[in-house]
């Protein structure tokens, strides 16, 4: 019992403390510039962790915790700098703005825009001879000229435009991606054949595949072994992603992991380091050709880890090989922190890594095999939960069942896949097998796509509670901390209390009326819900690259000068209505143009009033604006709810007597009832 007393709380692992300090050196810097405060506030963590260093040296001695300290102390500075750096040289332009040049660079990525255009992504590209410190989207009219692919050269005279490090009030996808200037291009691309071996791998599998596959077949397949998803259709991914079983898009460990067991199962009785050297070359060439996503370096990392601790001798620490993979992540790219694919990869697979033997422990009454597959989907269930909420707002309760029936199945697929297509590329006359082969799984998508696993979704949780009942479930589960059962159990209850209340508190909403303004960094725009459908609202300056709402009508305030932000949206409306009095003379295909100063829609009035739209919502009082007049700061009388929007893109939230930015406080949503409104706040 006297040594159970002594027992640490956690084993320390330097690699573990060094990602968590370098992860939080990057939130810092990105705070910094987020919210231009002074920079001495960044080092108030770096003074925490010398402290800390401090108090542990004076106690137990220059011993392994103060090592760590001062290895954390480190790594958090580094990832302060290095982030800080990557802000700097993002928002400099290395060229004129805005003015005629000569673009080259090589095709990394193509794809096709919601609208079905084509786009672009190059690397490497140069300017009127200067080389540009980031990546370029190029977006093709139906003539822009010559015929290219991923790893062609291209060149055009276009105006390059920069892209925004924060966009809809939070960090740009397209900073994370390293995309920095975009463009559009008419006419006049030039574009040449040069040799990539990635790029013609990629090309390869995907010519046979979509040559001896139905489309949605292929491109579900391409998807599997390349992990670029951009070709299936929204309608397929939907449900994949309904069903909980989408992240078989990502290349990651399970198929990494399958590819580096199969190689070591082949060549184990050849000679242990020659099976080393081939399955980590494999595996890391594997992600270079599926264009190095965070995913795919993360399996790559842990196996190269597993194959060098194994040939050495050494026990394999499976939460040191993922702090591991995902410090020399961030040291490549800090703001890879952000990115959606790096954190869903890494909670999925940590919540393996911490939690998957002490849920199998609870589910040893069950036959070994399922228990082992239940207790690693339970665990990367819990521990993707809050991030896949934040993420997409949804999480499949059908994924907790379809992971632990399919996977399985999936592995084994994916293998005969990945060597049929291989031997397809070299031997094209044999695709008919690939079409034989792929017939189950051209019935599993059917079968994905009419089961109907949007009834299985749990959504609108709140999102204070369900992160907590996420951390209180992580720690009391966890085996990487040495708690007293009574404590366990103590946490055990507070994330259920956590998780009942974030249920419960966003249903509090009687009328079901809400309406969300949605943060942009340029003009204004929100969605009302109601029990009758959806409307969405958009100023003439909004641009903020948002879907429309399915089966909505939408409403533009302003005069129609410029109906770009309506053509950038990811879906057109059936519908749009407009004042009666603007100057508008667009003509849309496919969408009905409706003037009128006066109308009805999903349970709500309209009213244009001297250019501002004003309606009530369950007896509160919105009104939208948009004018250059000064004063449009004042809340008009007998408004409630008040966003004030101007040509210049400016746009202020004024509600209860406070005046809210949308473009730094992210999106804002007012539930309604009775006449009364209160806001939802982190993530309701």
């Amino acid at each position: 019992m006297a040594g159970i007393g002594r027992r640490r709380l956690v084993n320390v692992r330097i690699f573990t403390a060094a990602w968590l300090a370098l992860a939080l050196g990057i939130v810092c810097s990105v705070a910094r510039a987020y919210y231009a405060f002074d920079g001495v506030y960044s080092l108030i963590p770096a003074a925490a962790v010398l402290c800390a260093f401090i108090v542990v040296t004076a106690v137990n001695g220059f011993g392994r915790g103060a090592v760590c300290c001062l290895i954390a102390l480190a790594f958090f500075l580094i990832g302060l700098l290095s982030a800080r750096l990557y802000y700097l040289g993002y928002t400099a332009a290395e060229i004129p703005l805005g003015t005629d040049g000569l673009l080259s660079g090589r095709v990394e990525e193509t794809g096709t825009t919601s609208s079905g255009g084509i786009y672009l992504i190059l690397s490497g590209a140069q300017f009127d001879g200067r080389r540009l410190g980031g990546k370029v989207i190029a977006y093709l009219s139906d003539g822009a000229g010559d015929y290219c692919r991923a790893g062609y050269l291209v060149k055009v005279r276009t105006e390059l435009f920069s892209e925004q490090f924060f966009a809809d009030g939070t960090l740009s996808y397209r900073a994370v991606s390293g995309i920095k200037y975009s463009c559009s291009v008419q006419s006049g691309l030039e574009a040449e054949y040069a040799f990539s071996l990635a790029a013609e791998i990629r090309n390869a599998v995907r010519d046979r595949l979509y040559s001896n596959l139905d489309e949605v077949t292929a491109s579900v397949a391409y998807a599997m072994l390349t992990g670029d998803s951009s070709g299936i259709s929204d309608a397929a991914l939907t449900s994949f992603r309904y069903g909980g079983i989408a992240h078989i898009f990502a290349v990651s460990g399970l198929h990494i992991g399958v590819i580096y067991a199969a190689i070591n199962f082949a060549l184990r009785r050849v000679n242990r380091y020659i099976s080393a050297v081939v399955s980590v070359t494999f595996v890391i060439f594997y992600a270079g050709v599926c264009s190095f996503t965070p995913s795919s370096v993360r399996a790559a990392i842990m196996c190269a880890t597993s194959a060098a601790l194994s040939l050495f001798g050494r026990r394999y620490d499976s939460l040191n090989a993922l702090s591991l993979a995902a410090t020399i992540l961030l040291l490549i790219n800090p703001v890879y922190l952000f990115d959606t694919g790096f954190i869903l990869s890494f909670s999925a697979v940590g919540g393996i890594v911490c939690l998957k033997y002490r849920i199998y422990r609870l589910l040893k009454f069950l036959p070994k095999r399922l228990a082992g597959a239940l207790s690693v989907s339970l665990s990367a269930q819990v521990g993707s939960f809050a991030a896949l909420m934040a993420s997409f707002g949804y999480v499949s309760a059908a994924g907790l069942l379809l992971n632990v029936l399919v996977l399985p199945a999936i592995s084994a697929f994916y293998v005969l896949l990945a060597a049929l297509t291989a031997l397809c590329v070299i031997m094209p006359f044999i695709g008919a097998a690939l079409t034989v082969v792929c017939a189950p799984m051209q019935a599993f998508i059917n079968l994905m796509t009419v089961c109907g696993f949007e009834n299985a979704l749990i959504s609108g949780w709140n999102g204070a509670f369900t992160a907590s009942a996420c951390a209180l479930a992580f720690v009391c589960l966890t085996d990487k901390l040495n708690l007293h059962a009574a404590f366990r159990a103590v946490l055990c209850m507070g994330a259920v209390a956590c998780a009942v209340s974030a249920a419960v508190i966003p249903a509090i909403n009687p009328s079901g009326f809400e309406v969300t303004f949605l943060s942009s960094y340029s003009g204004g725009a929100a969605i009302i819900s109601s029990p009758q459908g959806k409307v969405f609202i958009f100023t003439e300056s909004y641009y903020g690259r948002t879907d429309a709402p399915d089966s909505c009508a939408a409403v533009m305030v302003g005069d129609g000068d410029d109906l770009s932000p309506y053509f950038s949206l990811g879906a057109q409306p059936s519908s749009l209505y407009i004042d009666a009095g603007s100057a508008f003379s667009w003509d849309i295909s496919g969408t009905s143009v409706i003037s009128s100063s006066s109308f009805s829609l999903c349970g709500t009035d309209f009213v244009f009033e001297d250019g501002d739209l004003v309606f009530t919502c369950d007896g509160v009082t919105f009104a939208v604006s948009f004018g250059a007049d000064g004063g449009v700061y004042d809340m008009p009388e007998g408004v409630d709810i008040y966003l004030a929007a101007t040509p210049d893109g400016a746009n202020v939230l004024t509600a209860d007597g406070c005046n809210f930015l949308p473009s730094v406080s992210g999106n804002l949503t007012f539930r309604l009832s009775g006449g009364n409104y209160r806001l939802a706040l982190f993530g309701e």
